[in-house]
C-alpha cells in the first residue's frame, strides 16, 4: 500500500498496448493506462489502495474495438511488506500493557483481598449480574 509497482510492456511499434483491473482500487501513476509511442518498451506504474488479489488484462486497440490477448492475464497480489514492524509494534504493546497489569497488581492491598474472599458478597453479587 501506498508503493508504487511498475511493470514492462514490450510490444510492436505500430500496436497500442493497453491493460484493465478487475477493480478500481489499482490505478496507473499519472492515469496512463496504454503503451505507445515509438518506444518498444514501456514502463508502467500501479497504484493500489487496498489489500488483495486482483486481475490485469491486456488487450490492443483496433478499429474493431479492444482485441483481448487469451495469455494476457496477469493476477496481482498485494500484500504487507512490512510484517517484521508488525510484529514489533504489537510485542511492543504486549510488554507495556504486561508492566501496566504488574504495577497495578502491586498496588492492591492484601488485607482488602483476604477480607474479599472471606466474604465474597460483592464479587458473587457482580457475576450474578
Amino acid at each position: 500500500l501506498g508503493e508504487t509497482l511498475n511493470f514492462t510492456i514490450s510490444r510492436s511499434v505500430d500496436k497500442q498496448v493497453c491493460w484493465e483491473t478487475s477493480s478500481s482500487v489499482v490505478s496507473a501513476k499519472d492515469e496512463i493506462y496504454c503503451a505507445e509511442g515509438e518506444e518498444r518498451e514501456v514502463l508502467m506504474f500501479l497504484n493500489s489502495s487496498m489489500y488483495g488479489v486482483f486481475h490485469l488484462r491486456f488487450y490492443e486497440n483496433t478499429v474493431d474495438g479492444k482485441q483481448y490477448y487469451d495469455e494476457g492475464r496477469l493476477e496481482l497480489a498485494v500484500g504487507r511488506d512490512t510484517v517484521k514492524r508488525s510484529k514489533a509494534i504489537i510485542l511492543l504493546f504486549t510488554i507495556i500493557l504486561a508492566v501496566a497489569l504488574a504495577l497495578m497488581g502491586l498496588d492492591i492491598d492484601l488485607n482488602i483481598v483476604w477480607a474479599t474472599f472471606k466474604r465474597p458478597i460483592g464479587p458473587a453479587v457482580g457475576m450474578v449480574c
